[in-house]
């Protein structure tokens, strides 16, 4: 005789129980890496993942796919106004996943992780660190030139950058200062 089930709604289970164990075994792999590795990173700076936005999109995910799931029951029993209204929900729920990944997109864009930036070698890896490297020297040079430290008055001072950021790190006088330069230092230093 047969399966008292037709065939699309049995295919449909079929395919959803091996979604299932497909994901299960993603999400149960996760675990054990992320409970297994010391060192893995948690912060937002590091990681560049918000795992509080990304699950609430999950949940917001798993609703609308029930209301979707309501909808379609309603509309076999014939009850239009139902679907309408849950159809709807699934509308808003849908713009609330849309808006929630601007937010998570948004914050790639500003780290510049875009398709076709992102290094794919070691050679254009080393390049991106070299550019962004010399970004933050340029960055921190010129908030150091346009300090007070480095004035019109002692443009030599340009040659003693590295002894002077010593000094003011350990605020004790290298041996390259005289007692006087060390002073004069702190004082454009605390200015």
């Amino acid at each position: 005789m047969g399966i008292p089930i037709p065939n699309s709604k049995l295919g449909m289970w079929l395919f959803l129980g091996t979604e299932i164990m497909f994901f299960t075994a993603f999400i149960g792999s996760y675990i054990v890496l992320r409970l297994g590795s010391n060192g893995w990173p948690t912060r937002y700076e590091d990681t560049h993942i918000n795992v509080l936005l990304g699950g609430i999109n999950t949940f917001v995910l798993i609703v609308s796919s029930y209301c979707v799931v309501v909808a379609h029951e309603a509309m076999a029993q014939k009850n239009f106004s139902k679907a309408r209204g849950y159809l709807w929900v699934t509308t808003l729920l849908a713009f609330v996943f849309l808006g929630i990944k601007g937010v998570e997109y948004k914050g790639k864009i500003d780290h510049d992780i875009l398709p076709g930036r992102i290094p794919e070698t070691s050679s254009q890896a080393m390049q991106k660190v070299s550019d962004q490297l010399e970004e933050l020297v340029r960055e921190r040079f010129h908030a150091y030139t346009h300090s007070g430290v480095i004035t019109a008055e002692r443009p030599g001072d340009l040659l003693g950058i590295a002894p002077l950021v010593q000094a003011l790190q350990s605020a004790e006088r290298p041996s390259s200062m005289t007692d006087a330069e060390f002073k004069g230092y702190q004082e454009s230093a605390a200015a």
